[in-house]
């Protein structure tokens, strides 16, 4: 899949948390309905853009994101694409909250 995201937007494949323990006691899933959502989301980047344009016509920052890192980020005011076959979320820059090292 190529994927060219612009100005502040990344795509990232969402890390689905298991809905069974170890142990085999279903855990369920978390509703995502659009209210207070208290967790952030663990998911690879598969694309970033180059940044919103600023009123001086330069690029903002990126934070050094970059495609094949894991980051933790808000699902609030994500927005879920189906490409070649898999679920993609397409979030802000200021939706991702940490990246894991």
């Amino acid at each position: 899949m190529t994927l060219r995201m612009l100005n502040d937007r990344i795509a990232v494949l969402e890390i689905k948390p298991p809905t069974v323990s170890e142990g085999g006691i279903f855990l369920g899933e978390a509703p995502l309905d659009g209210g207070f959502v208290k967790e952030g989301v663990t998911g690879v980047v598969l694309a970033v853009g180059p940044g919103a344009r600023l009123p001086s016509g330069e690029r903002d920052s990126m934070w050094d994101i970059e495609a094949g890192q894991t980051i933790r980020y808000s699902p609030v005011l994500a927005h879920r694409e189906e490409i070649d076959g898999e679920e993609v979320t397409i979030i802000k820059r200021d939706s991702v909250f940490g990246v894991q090292e």
